[in-house]
């Protein structure tokens, strides 16, 4: 009797820790290269995985385009609707503001960047660097495109 107690004891806390959904939800990209230290100040940004959300969720807002062509006719809104659409999916991250650059005025070196706190978003968004844009850009991308 003992050992059916424990047995079923185990299946609980088995089950337990299993999450319920689809596998691979979460994207974590680290970005180790743009920091200077990455053990102690690592940079990494977390979003949920654009494969497994449903395509309403991942069309931009709000956009006009041509109807001939199927371009934007506002650039700077496609964009912003896009930051937007990337702001929903980000989960988590640890970066800084790219816009801000000021520098010790007696060194010339550069000061500290600010943190860009949670949740994201379309403005902060707007704040990362091209290389962090560009990998959420390929993540999208895949999703609009899987192999």
């Amino acid at each position: 009797m003992y050992l059916g107690g424990l047995a079923t004891l185990l299946l609980i806390v088995i089950r337990r820790c299993i999450i319920a959904g689809y596998a691979n939800r979460v994207i974590h990209m680290p970005f180790p290269d743009l920091s200077e230290d990455p053990e102690t100040d690592p940079i990494w940004v977390s979003l949920r995985n654009p494969r497994l959300v449903p395509p309403e969720e991942l069309r931009p807002k709000g956009v006009a385009t041509d109807p001939s062509t199927g371009q934007p006719l506002d650039t700077n809104a496609a964009e912003a609707a896009m930051y937007a659409v990337f702001a929903k999916l980000i989960v988590g991250w640890r970066v800084y503001d790219a816009s801000h650059m000021a520098l010790d005025e007696d060194t010339g070196e550069p000061l500290d960047q600010p943190r860009l706190p949670m949740p994201a978003t379309t403005e902060s968004v707007a704040k990362l660097p091209s290389v962090i844009l560009a990998r959420l850009v390929e993540e999208f991308t895949q999703a609009a495109n899987p192999r």
